[in-house]
């Protein structure tokens, strides 16, 4: 099995749409498989995002390339990106209140977000949503673009999913848009093979202040990746984890 890894951190939908048709389209290959952070839907209604200088360590909003969803038309904009950076203004009031009580409520926390139903993703709560509209667009781009290859999507979940403290709306909407474009897309879930693991070792997903995948979480990842794809004959032999993980 052979990987090519076209990443990009700090990306959203729309750039690894764009990655995808400016590099990694020359390449041949059986599957095209996309995992985007369930969280990625927040980049695309972005025009800028926010990234530390490497000099100076000032925060700064970097314009990023986007589209527009006009008349179910995609449109690009900022291409070529433009060079400016703004200055990050202070965050909102009600953003740092929000951040002072999560920090206070300590080990409570997941307890009092479960109880006031805490929805981190609110742009998946509908199937109208703009985000939602447009991050469809933007999948339905993909799968055209991919030609004869299977479009595998597995949406990487969140910590708040993981442990259960909030309700994974994300997947209805994955559902239904594998069921759209199916067959030449699947939507891998990887939520229940995470919610196989104990409630301790669910929490070992993410690191204590970092809701980054540990290397437990990256190797649920690869192992249910595995399985998933040798269940719809998209992997014939039989692979070790270390070798899907590498």
């Amino acid at each position: 099995l052979e990987v090519l890894n076209f990443g990009l951190e700090g990306s959203g939908l729309d750039q690894q749409v764009l990655v995808f048709e400016h590099l990694g389209h020359e390449f041949s290959g059986e599957v095209v498989l996309w995992c985007p952070g369930v969280e990625d839907i927040r980049h695309v209604s972005h025009r800028y995002w926010p990234e530390i200088d490497r000099t100076t360590g000032q925060t700064l909003l970097v314009p990023k390339p986007y589209f527009l969803l006009d008349g179910g038309q995609l449109h690009l904009h900022h291409q070529p990106v433009p060079r400016q950076r703004l200055p990050l203004s202070p965050w909102p009031l009600r953003k740092r209140v929000r951040r002072f009580l999560a920090r206070a409520a300590g080990p409570w926390k997941n307890d009092v977000l479960r109880r006031c139903r805490y929805q981190p993703f609110p742009e998946y709560d509908s199937p109208h949503s703009s985000s939602w509209q447009l991050a469809r667009a933007l999948f339905a781009r993909l799968v055209e673009g991919a030609g004869h290859r299977a479009v595998v999507v597995a949406p990487l979940p969140r910590c708040e999913y993981i442990e259960a403290v909030s309700a994974p709306t994300y997947r209805e909407r994955y559902r239904q848009l594998a069921y759209d474009y199916a067959p030449r897309l699947r939507f891998v879930d990887l939520l229940p093979y995470f919610h196989a693991l104990s409630k301790r070792q669910r929490r070992q997903c993410r690191f204590r202040h970092d809701s980054h995948y540990t290397p437990l979480a990256h190797r649920v990842v690869a192992e249910a990746l595995m399985t998933e794809l040798r269940r719809v004959g998209l992997l014939q032999r039989s692979i070790e984890p270390a070798t899907a993980i590498a």
